[in-house]
């Protein structure tokens, strides 16, 4: 995961403290793990989620379980797109290189 998080972990967190009931990097792995499985909008990445959380948390705590998509939309809509960007500074790999192994029940 340090792949991941030597691309992502430097984002702004765009929630203030009381409003942070996940992490923003479990939002962004479940996230970006769903898209890439097939995921098509907000429900479907919610749902993968639940579906799929004991391999989640192989790799992110989800302490809180697994956030509901209106939190996803919420925060994800709320993030910096330029700090998102796989092209800026040092993020000019390839989303191979920090992909987490793909488990069989995933």
């Amino acid at each position: 995961m340090s792949d991941f998080m030597s691309h992502f972990g430097s984002i702004p967190e765009p929630r203030t403290e009381r409003c942070r009931r996940h992490e923003l990097m479990d939002i962004l792995f479940l996230s970006i793990s769903a898209i890439l499985c097939g995921a098509e909008g907000w429900e479907e990445i919610e749902d993968l989620g639940h579906a799929h959380l004991d391999w989640l948390r192989h790799y992110f705590p989800y302490k809180n379980g697994i956030p509901r998509h209106d939190t996803i939309a919420r925060v994800l809509s709320r993030l910096d797109p330029d700090a998102m960007s796989l092209k800026q500074g040092n993020r000019g790999g390839s989303v191979s290189r920090f992909s987490a192994p793909v488990h069989e029940s995933f």
